[in-house]
């Protein structure tokens, strides 16, 4: 079966949302998603969102309505980090809506999810930063072994643009 991943997107916010986007780049994957208003992130504007990221801007400011836009636009929605607000309203717009979402999963339950639901658009969500400041790293690690293509050379996994904040 063909890899048949193209596009990965999320929200912009710091922390899991910024490594999708880092390491999907970082594999040659097309990115994008819808950000805040203002390209809104915990510590400013970002306007690299849409610059680099090729993030499109919602008309509101606030992040549940980029949320489910995100989630809408996906095949899949991988949710890293813990309980919060934020990951909680992911997996409930994933389960109204009746879109598939993984909680943390492995790299290999990753891959294996893609191939057999044939994604081709994932929307990676979770902590911010602030909330968990390891959470980028670890997001990045599941990332980067998961979305690697067949015979593809493996990355270094990207480096958090917030460590230090």
């Amino acid at each position: 079966m063909d890899w048949p991943l193209e596009i990965v997107k999320s929200g912009g916010q710091s922390g899991s949302d910024r490594a999708g986007l880092e390491v999907g780049r970082a594999l040659g994957y097309r990115t994008g998603g819808v950000a805040p208003r203002g390209y809104r992130t915990e510590f400013g504007p970002d306007l690299a969102l849409r610059d680099v990221f090729g993030l499109t801007e919602s008309e509101s400011a606030t992040y549940d309505v980029r949320t489910l836009a995100n989630v809408r636009a996906a095949d899949l929605t991988v949710v890293f980090g813990a309980d919060s607000g934020g990951t909680r309203d992911t997996m409930a717009y994933c389960r109204v809506l009746e879109k598939l979402y993984l909680h943390e999963p492995s790299p290999e339950d990753l891959r294996r999810w893609i191939l057999i639901h044939n994604v081709r658009t994932l929307n990676v969500a979770g902590s911010r930063h602030s909330k968990n400041p390891m959470i980028f790293d670890m997001t990045a690690i599941v990332l980067a072994y998961a979305l690697v293509r067949p015979g593809q050379v493996r990355i270094r996994v990207p480096v958090n643009p917030h460590e230090g904040r």
